[in-house]
Formats: structure tokens, C-alpha cells, sequence
């Protein structure tokens, strides 16, 4: 099958008449979608003067002005290719990390990129005899992450 050429906007136009070039309504979520290139976890991607920068944080300046420098645009919908200023909003880290977690999205346990264990190794060091240095070198890990593990801190949600 031959591949899709992209389409591509008149030069010119300034960012929000691009915005609305490269985005389509969803009607039965009210998201804008963007339909421009895009990065490879799906948030919007487009040059500025020379920079490549995310949809979704254009279309909010668009919309409300300057982003301040310690803040992060994020999406009540959780649609990554959505620009619709209405389901954006401003959060810090903190807010960004609490939002994950209260949307259930923030990656743990074996679905982490970086995870050695998975939940069964989690649940053999619980219950392994030995010191945690011992255990910790049968799975190739530090002490202290086994320490983490059997006291609750680390892996908690695996019982």
C-alpha cells in the first residue's frame, strides 16, 4: 500500500490558523484532534520559527498566553492528540504526577520501562529466608530495593 502524503499547510499562516489547519473535532468527545505530525508517545508536533514544539502547549498559549517556565500543559481528557484549550490545563510536576496517578496511567510495577522484577519475583523476595543481601544478589538487585520491598515502600500494590 503506498503511503499517505502529508498534508501540508499554506506558508504564512500564522499558529493558530495552522492549529486549526492540521486538527479535527471529535463530536462525541469535544476533543480537537490533531492531525498534524506528531511524536511517538501521540502528542502534537509542529515548527516555529525553526523550533519543534508540542501542539497541545500551542494551542493553549494560543488561547490563554505565555506558559510560565515550571509548568506543564496537561489533558483533562487524556487524549494526547488533542488540542482543545478547554481540556487542557496548567499543573506542575506534582500535579502532572498526581493527575497519573489518579487516572490509574503512571507506569509501575513490571510495566515500568526500567523494572527488573516482575510481580512474582516481588512476592519470592517477600517471603525469602536469607538476608536481603543474599536475596538481593540471587535477583540482581540492590540490597536496598529489597529492603523497600519487604517493608511495603517499594511494589506495594503487589499482595
Amino acid at each position: 500500500m503506498a503511503k499517505q502524503k502529508r498534508r501540508r499547510c499554506p506558508s504564512g499562516m500564522s499558529v493558530a490558523d495552522r492549529l486549526a489547519f492540521y486538527s479535527l473535532p471529535e463530536p462525541n468527545s469535544g476533543c480537537v484532534l490533531w492531525t498534524g505530525s506528531a511524536i511517538p508517545s501521540g502528542y502534537g508536533n509542529l515548527r516555529v520559527d525553526g523550533k519543534s514544539l508540542l501542539a497541545h502547549r500551542l494551542s493553549w498559549q494560543e488561547q490563554n498566553g505565555p506558559i510560565p517556565n515550571d509548568m506543564h500543559v496537561l489533558h483533562r481528557c487524556d487524549v494526547p492528540a488533542c488540542i482543545n484549550p478547554d481540556h487542557l490545563f496548567l499543573g506542575t510536576d506534582q500535579t502532572n504526577s498526581d493527575d497519573k496517578v489518579s487516572k490509574q496511567r503512571q507506569s509501575r510495577g513490571e510495566r515500568a520501562g526500567t523494572a527488573k522484577l516482575t510481580a512474582a519475583d516481588v512476592l519470592a523476595i517477600r517471603a525469602a529466608p536469607g538476608t536481603n543481601r543474599q536475596v538481593a544478589k540471587v535477583y540482581g538487585v540492590d540490597n536496598s530495593q529489597v529492603s523497600r520491598i519487604k517493608r511495603g515502600h517499594y511494589w506495594a500494590h503487589v499482595s
